[in-house]
This record gives C-alpha cells, structure tokens and sequence, in this order.
C-alpha cells in the first residue's frame, strides 16, 4: 500500500491546485515538468508575471 499513498497525495494536491487557482482572481497557469534525464516536478504554477 505504500506505494499507492505517493499516488493518491499527488493526486489530492493536483485537485488543491485546481480548485485555488479557478477561484482565484488572477490568472494561473499549471505545468508539470519532466528533464530529458527524466527527472521532474510534479507541478508549476504560473502567474502573469512568469
């Protein structure tokens, strides 16, 4: 069961993020990022600024 509690946190901070940034007032972009070495982050939060 380890192994699926990375899944289901990821997935609970993936819905967080979605549901802030639609209330939000401003405008937020999200990302996930994955290098060619495959390394990654799981999410990026964009604003207007960058």
């Amino acid at each position: 069961m380890p192994c699926c509690a990375g899944t289901f946190w990821k997935t609970f901070v993936a819905c967080e993020l979605l549901k802030q940034t639609s209330y939000a007032d401003a405008t937020y972009r999200l990302y996930h990022f994955r290098t060619s070495k495959r390394r990654e982050v799981d999410f990026v939060v964009e604003n207007a600024q960058g």
